[in-house]
């Protein structure tokens, strides 16, 4: 269960009078195609709800940070990497969202089969401040990930930028410039902003 507040739930169960419960996310997989609805959740402490529905609660956070661009830079880190987990899931990839604890250096895998041929996209979400600026070293560390892998595709995105050494690297002919991208804040919130979830 996330732990962002949710303002506007649609669609969802809504008991109030709940007192503050203690929560934390299960040791186990997201899989947005196969997660039983009926038991994901969110609380809201400010006004002590439970809300239902994981995904009703992502999609609400998205049309939240469409209307506040900001908002991207006060959710935590699993909240990021949950919006991009659904916003690959919304451009018809099978997705699964990695443990907190032990993501082996991707946060998302995203599958799709594209005219036959099956795809897979790895994705590491680093939701930093904007000033503080993804370095050449976690570049370096996905590329090694994606070839250890196999995967078609490594994408790091973030809140924040790339130093100039990390985009250098990411664009190197004949390594990673088929096999890495670097999504900065703009790419994101264009995901963010064309999102129909």
């Amino acid at each position: 269960m996330p732990n962002y507040a949710e303002y506007h739930p649609t669609g969802v169960t809504i008991v109030k009078g709940v007192p503050l419960v203690d929560f934390s996310f299960h040791d186990e997989d997201y899989d947005y195609e196969t997660v039983d609805k009926s038991e994901s959740g969110l609380i809201v402490p400010e006004r002590k709800l439970i809300v239902g529905h994981l995904n009703d609660g992502v999609a609400e956070l998205i049309l939240e940070i469409k209307k506040r661009h900001n908002l991207i830079h006060d959710i935590d880190p699993r909240q990021f990497e949950e919006i991009i987990a659904h916003v690959f899931k919304n451009n018809g990839f099978v997705v699964d969202l990695t443990k907190r604890s032990r993501d082996g250096g991707r946060d998302v895998i995203a599958l799709r089969n594209d005219m036959g041929i099956p795809c897979k996209y790895i994705i590491e979400c680093k939701k930093y401040a904007p000033q503080n600026k993804v370095g050449v070293g976690l570049v370096r560390s996905l590329f090694g990930v994606q070839m250890n892998e196999g995967a078609n595709k490594a994408i790091l995105a973030t809140t924040s930028e790339f130093t100039a050494g990390a985009k250098k690297f990411a664009a190197t002919k004949h390594t990673a410039e088929w096999f890495l991208d670097l999504k900065d804040y703009n790419h994101v919130m264009d995901w963010i902003l064309k999102d129909q979830g």
